[in-house]
């Protein structure tokens, strides 16, 4: 009992730092400035609130181009799973994804379950491999911890590299180092991403996705409009840069009133650019921290981020996506997901073209108002159209025109083994059946045109998508920082995320905040909480 205590502990920790960034990285739907300045000269930033911040990932029909590309290919015959797995997050499993629908082809559906979970089984949900406990995104880490503390632990959690390593020294995931065996063939590349993740020796991530977090959504007639260069061919030709930003910006703010470059929750603008000068706030050396906050590169993206602020680029309102819609801000900051779940939409609502239609979809029918048409039943009425999406287009966050190397801010994805957990035979052959998809060039792809089929992505888009994807021909290198998984002891600072009050304060409302000031402020707190993290085993 004494050993649960102090993971719940630890876990509650967390929970609490997950709760404190989420406020000010946006995540989960949530993004603000924690001092709120906007009575200053300087406008500083506001902020946008979602309802609900836990999402419900759809569950799309059974492919078959899916299933019968994972039909011959065997995994570990060795093993044998009997219960089916358990995830908690603020999401849930697709129990028709490439790595399932193998899990099923080589190991059938498990009947078993945990007790704990036997009335999670329904007749809905009976034939899934993995039953999802959904909760809310600001609470997941509590609710781990609840469950933890009762003996009632899923079996596996989403491994969030945001909140690393603070999830691994909290002790509230098990080490896979005896549990996966990533020396073969099959792990190249991926390997290599698990080591960086390497805390004390011990390996908690057994990656299954690698992905840029955060990237630049814009609408390509509106560049054209402005009598700007395409970002995407600039991309192309190894001149998006930080001063072509600048210069893209400077000139379609001159286009009209309140024009702006950029939109964005503050975090996921300011996370890319000190990513790109390659040097990481906070990185992991050896298995240990290392604060970057003093570094010459680090200060420069400072000075990058100041001049988009103080030259009003960025909108004073964060994540301001009607803004971006209506052509009144040239890029939005943010994640993959927003094309898959509303971008796509936007374009079918505003009936947006470029070029040659050439893609066939139904949408709602509009009368010549643009309302809505509905019959007789008051049903909406639904139209076939010629469309072509490729009008939001998309690229990585601009080079940092000194750095050696194009560096981006990445995430990767793995399931880690929650504490508690002893279904290791599930927990082994879902990892297999992932990694196995991963590298079978038939899974991929049927996955692939499910993906385009399931989210609308054009071919255009899936293409340079498929290479920012990529864990062995990327054309970017990934950086990752760790600054978001430092616990701030309370005996040290009473601000909460001391960090944050470094990176975005002066992005959010440089009128009241410098960084070189915050960093004087709270620079010493953040030291003496590495120094403490890196004594932990």
């Amino acid at each position: 009992m004494k050993k649960f205590n102090k993971i719940i502990a630890s876990v509650l920790s967390v929970a609490t730092l997950v709760s404190v960034a989420s406020c000010n990285n946006g995540g989960g739907g949530r993004g603000s400035n924690s001092d709120d300045g906007s009575n200053s000269e300087t406008a500083a930033q506001t902020t946008t609130t979602d309802e609900d911040d836990s999402y419900v990932q759809q569950t799309y029909d059974t492919n078959a181009a899916v299933q019968n590309a994972v039909a011959d290919v065997k995994v570990d015959e060795t093993l044998k799973p009997t219960d089916k797995l358990v995830f908690m997050g603020n999401w849930s499993i697709d129990n028709t994804s490439p790595a399932i629908e193998l899990f099923k082809a080589n190991y059938g559906i498990p009947t078993g379950i945990s007790d704990a979970y036997k009335s999670f089984v329904t007749a809905d949900n009976e034939n899934d491999v993995v039953i999802s406990q959904v909760v809310g995104y600001d609470s997941r880490y509590s609710d781990l911890a609840k469950a933890v503390a009762a003996d009632l632990s899923p079996d596996i959690f989403p491994f969030e590299s945001d909140f690393f390593p603070q999830t691994a020294y909290s002790n509230m995931f098990q080490p896979i180092d005896n549990i996966i065996d990533m020396s073969g063939p099959e792990w190249d590349g991926w390997r290599e991403l698990s080591e960086q993740f390497n805390w004390n020796g011990k390996h908690y991530l057994a990656p299954v996705e690698l992905y840029p977090y955060y990237v630049l959504f814009y609408r390509r007639s509106i560049v054209q409009d402005a009598g700007l260069d395409d970002p995407y061919e600039l991309y192309l030709s190894g001149e998006w840069d930080w001063d072509n930003f600048l210069s893209m910006a400077d000139k379609f703010q001159k286009t009209g009133t309140d024009k702006y470059a950029v939109t964005g929750y503050t975090n996921f603008i300011t996370c890319n650019a000190f990513a790109s000068t390659g040097v990481p706030v906070v990185g992991i050396e050896n298995g240990r921290l290392v604060n970057n906050l003093n570094n010459e590169n680090v200060e420069r993206a400072a000075n990058f981020l100041n001049t988009i602020a103080t030259q009003k680029y960025r909108t004073d309102t964060q994540d301001d996506e009607k803004s971006f819609i209506s052509g009144n801000t040239l890029f939005y900051c943010t994640g993959f997901w927003y094309y898959q779940g509303t971008g796509h939409k936007r374009v079918e609502d505003n009936r947006w073209s470029w070029d040659d239609p050439d893609y066939e979809t139904e949408v709602k029918k509009r009368d010549e108002n643009g309302k809505v048409v509905k019959d007789e039943n008051k049903q909406v009425v639904y139209e076939t159209i010629q469309q072509d999406y490729d009008e939001i287009m998309f690229v990585p966050f601009p080079k940092d025109p000194n750095a050696d190397k194009y560096y981006h801010y990445y995430k990767t994805f793995g399931y880690a083994f929650v504490a508690g957990s002893k279904n290791v035979e599930g927990y082994k052959a879902y990892i297999k059946c992932n990694i196995a998809a991963l590298n079978d060039p038939d899974i991929q792809a049927a996955a692939r045109s499910q993906q385009m089929e399931n989210e609308k992505w054009t071919e255009k888009q899936m293409e340079l998508k498929d290479k920012l994807y990529s864990v062995k021909d990327n054309p970017l290198t990934p950086l990752f920082d760790f600054k978001s998984g430092i616990d701030v002891d309370s005996s040290k600072s009473t601000e909460g995320a001391s960090i944050d009050k470094i990176i975005n304060d002066p992005f959010a409302d440089p009128a009241n905040y410098s960084f070189t000031n915050q960093r004087g402020q709270f620079g010493p707190i953040i030291q003496a909480s590495i120094d403490d993290l890196n004594k932990k085993d």
